[in-house]
């Protein structure tokens, strides 16, 4: 079995270890998650109203980040969040707030994205995730947007930072199996702790 028909096997069973969740458990973990990004990353960047954050709208049972987005609303932080570029195959980030309608992806219905043009460039990235490891490496969904997002988007800022959310079953023990391209986040969040990379 080669490195990519391992990736897709893992995914499999983590995106049926997700779906397993019912509504109610999805809202209290993510609750829990968001607290533990607000109190432990968000709350100790000393800059924080001046950043701009990209953070997403779930979709199949991953972690909703709406503590997150009320959070960032309530300190007039700027929000974006991803719109998939479909000349480029990778996400821009449009400025979002309350009064910007969120349609459904042409090609992906269940994926919401903003109506707006209004691109910007954001700061720090959350993103969702289908599996991690202690090391801070993700698995998405396989299309590889926030990959190639991240990489192209750190070539011109290093200073980007990344925030992976993942509930405590996600982590793949020991270490999920990594590709040339693959990179690590920055941190992830889980219900019960911060993960940095080693």
């Amino acid at each position: 079995m080669n490195i990519s028909q391992q990736k897709k096997l893992i995914r499999n069973n983590y995106q049926q270890l997700r779906m397993q969740l019912n509504s109610l458990e999805v809202d209290n973990r993510s609750n829990q998650i968001c607290q533990n990004v607000i109190t432990n990353i968000l709350k100790k960047i000393p800059e924080l109203s001046n950043l701009k954050i990209a953070c997403y709208i779930s979709a199949f049972n991953e972690v909703k980040c709406d503590k997150i987005i009320n959070f960032l609303f309530e300190n007039n932080i700027i929000i974006a969040l991803p719109k998939i570029n479909n000349n480029s195959n990778i996400l821009d980030f449009i400025e979002y707030n309350p009064t910007v309608k969120l349609i459904a992806n042409q090609k992906y219905h269940k994926i919401f994205e903003p109506s707006s043009q209004h691109k910007i460039l954001p700061d720090i990235i959350i993103t969702p995730l289908v599996a991690f490891d202690k090391n801070c490496r993700r698995l998405g969904m396989g299309a590889g947007y926030y990959d190639k997002t991240i990489a192209h988007l750190q070539r011109d800022n290093s200073k980007i930072k990344t925030i992976g959310l993942g509930y405590d079953f996600q982590e793949f023990k020991p270490l999920l199996i990594v590709e040339k391209h693959d990179s690590s986040l920055d941190f992830i969040a889980s219900e019960n702790t911060i993960f940095l990379p080693n």
